[in-house]
């Protein structure tokens, strides 16, 4: 199943020039075997992207380590064909 990340209230807090920022990422997959993906979708990176999905990074590295919510990880497609590869 997925959803798409619109007022849902799911957002990642991050630093970008010094100044504190929220990041909502695109889609939420569950898939199974108590499997999650956080999926960006995007065509140009800037360097803000970056330091959105670093903390994206971080975030999914702190929930894998509690190991009470699954196995989560953080995807960014660049094409949207390409979602199929994504998820396996």
């Amino acid at each position: 199943s997925w959803v798409k990340n619109d007022h849902i209230g799911f957002e990642i807090y991050y630093v970008y020039q010094g100044e504190y920022h929220t990041y909502y990422p695109d889609f939420i997959i569950r898939l199974t075997n108590d499997r999650y993906l956080l999926v960006e979708v995007k065509g140009i990176k800037t360097d803000k992207d970056k330091a959105k999905w670093a903390a994206a990074e971080e975030w999914v590295k702190a929930v894998n380590n509690t190991q009470k919510f699954g196995r989560w990880e953080f995807k960014v497609l660049e094409d949207p064909d390409d979602i199929f590869d994504l998820v396996v």
